[in-house]
């Protein structure tokens, strides 16, 4: 072959010529089917709802917690405590500052209860005195010395009411063993009350036509005094017997052997 001229093929050259396939010995491209396009993934916002769940059934009572052992420390919250029921309140009366005397003007004066709780309290120109105690031992004295029932002692082995000198005394340190007394003057000077820190009382008792007597009561610790008019004519058992007293019996111990 030379340059420039035609282009000849050899015959005895068959390696070298480039074999050219017919159609038919041509694979045939296999067409693959086409695949059907992906879902795209939905977004957060796209996301299908699912389903609501059933609410689980909450449980009638709080199961308790485990116990941790034995405890001895005092628990964080104290358990209430009931209230004590109120006990009816006395009616509303003078005390021992707003009068002096206790007469058909103030027949009543109410003793605070320091006053009422401390010392003893002294009553002179009483001619007689009778007492109860709130567990029902009652008695009576004279300022001449006789006694009738029985005598109220306290802890201390003192009596809760009894005549020293001429006056009659009330142990105020016990005064909730108490329950009432009665303090009769048949004398012309009215009765004079005196008490530890000095505050003193008077109760008018010598008029002929009409005796007065005071009478002691204890309410809810606080002493309240009364002036309470008799009949002058009746004796000292039968002016104890209209107020309800009744004489507790004393009885005499027997003699020992020999």
């Amino acid at each position: 072959m030379t340059a420039g001229g035609p282009t000849t093929t050899r015959s005895d050259l068959v390696f070298l010529r480039r074999r050219v396939r017919p159609e038919r010995e041509r694979p045939q491209q296999v067409e693959r089917p086409q695949q059907a396009p992906r879902p795209q993934h939905a977004t957060h916002q796209q996301q299908a709802p699912r389903p609501q769940q059933a609410p689980r059934p909450q449980a009638a009572q709080a199961r308790p917690p485990a116990s941790t052992g034995l405890s001895l420390g005092a628990p964080s919250t104290a358990a209430p405590r009931p209230a004590r029921p109120r006990l009816p309140q006395p009616f509303a009366a003078p005390g021992l500052g707003d009068v002096r005397e206790i007469d058909g003007r103030s027949p009543v004066v109410r003793v605070d209860r320091v006053r009422s709780a401390v010392g003893t309290l002294i009553i002179a120109g009483a001619s007689s005195v009778a007492w109860e105690s709130v567990s029902g031992v009652t008695g009576a004295a004279t300022s001449e010395g006789e006694i009738t029932g029985s005598a109220a002692p306290t802890d201390g082995n003192r009596p809760l009411v009894e005549f020293e000198n001429g006056a009659v005394l009330v142990t105020l340190r016990h005064v909730r063993e108490l329950r009432r007394a009665l303090v009769l003057g048949r004398r012309t000077e009215a009765l004079a009350l005196r008490f530890f820190d000095g505050a003193t009382l008077t109760v008018p008792t010598g008029v002929p036509e009409r005796l007065s007597l005071l009478q002691i009561l204890v309410v809810d610790g606080m002493l309240e005094l009364r002036s309470e008019p008799v009949d002058p004519s009746l004796a000292d058992p039968s002016i104890h017997q209209e107020f309800g007293f009744s004489m507790t019996r004393r009885f005499a111990l027997p003699d020992g052997p020999g």
